[in-house]
């Protein structure tokens, strides 16, 4: 079986437009909706690769998930594991036996300390949140992924309609926050953060536990965690992020990524790539 996702959404870097999905270091799912039908996609993935050559974008991506798709020049083709849960698989106590014993305590830990759970739909949660994000990447050395202006229109144009954010509360305090884009098939865990002065009590643990069984309450066949079993983050600079997901019973899935790229954007890319690998660093010694 062959299945292709792609999307036509522009993103903008250098002023060159960016199409496709997933786009690099926004956490875009990498699996759309298939539109393409089971039987079909050979020569479907064909036809799309006719039109991206004719409609000349700079930058055009898409995602394949079956066997290697055979495609000739200039399309480059990369294999990708992505991090998921498949909630089908087993029962919610099932789910649970697949978290590993070391993150299942710290869930047990941040129960005992009182933790407490909650949906949030404020006027101030952007506010309170980019607190949170601040103490995160200040503790680790390094910038934030998005800018705050980022949050504010995600927030504004997508809560209640698939956003939700999910906090951790600790003597009347929010301590971290999750946030999830979810569909009828999916939740996606798009971004976390928590202050650092707490971390001994383990709140992100219990954030994803709670994300997960409301998901398996729901239906919802997988809990994408997105990013890499390899190397995590979205620069590639933090594999202690996939280790973390992996503990919570997160297994790589593989996807094929195919992108069309003019021969300068290729390079500017590469090099852009570059330098955010270095920009996000942690810095030595912390």
């Amino acid at each position: 079986m062959a299945l292709v996702w792609w999307a036509a959404c522009p993103c903008r870097f250098w002023g060159v437009r960016f199409y496709g999905s997933p786009l690099p270091r926004l956490a875009t799912p990498i699996a759309l909706p298939p539109i393409v039908p089971q039987d079909s996609g050979d020569e479907c993935l064909r036809a799309l690769a006719e039109w991206a050559k004719h409609r000349s974008f700079p930058h055009f991506q898409a995602s394949w998930h079956g066997p290697r798709p055979i495609l000739s020049e200039p399309a480059r083709i990369e294999l990708r594991d992505n991090l998921e849960i498949d909630l089908e698989a087993a029962p919610l106590d099932g789910l649970w036996k697949g978290i590993k014993s070391e993150a299942r305590n710290r869930i047990r830990r941040a129960t005992r300390a009182d933790v407490q759970v909650n949906w949030i739909e404020a006027p101030d949660a952007v506010r309170i949140y980019r607190g949170l994000v601040q103490s995160t990447y200040n503790r680790q050395g390094i910038r934030p992924n998005f800018p705050f202006s980022f949050y504010e229109i995600l927030y504004r144009e997508m809560i209640g309609r698939g956003l939700r954010i999910l906090s951790a509360v600790h003597q009347g305090k929010i301590i971290a926050a999750l946030w999830i884009l979810h569909d009828a098939r999916k939740c996606y865990f798009w971004d976390g953060a928590s202050n650092q002065e707490f971390r001994q009590l383990a709140a992100n643990h219990l954030l994803h536990w709670e994300v997960l069984s409301w998901a398996k309450q729901r239906g919802l066949k997988t809990y994408d965690l997105i990013g890499r079993s390899t190397e995590s983050g979205r620069a590639g600079a933090r594999p202690g992020i996939g280790r973390f997901k992996r503990s919570l019973g997160a297994r790589p899935v593989d996807y094929w990524v195919i992108t069309w790229q003019a021969p300068w954007v290729r390079v500017g890319v590469w090099l852009y790539r570059q330098l955010m690998n270095r920009r996000h660093q942690p810095k030595t010694g912390d």
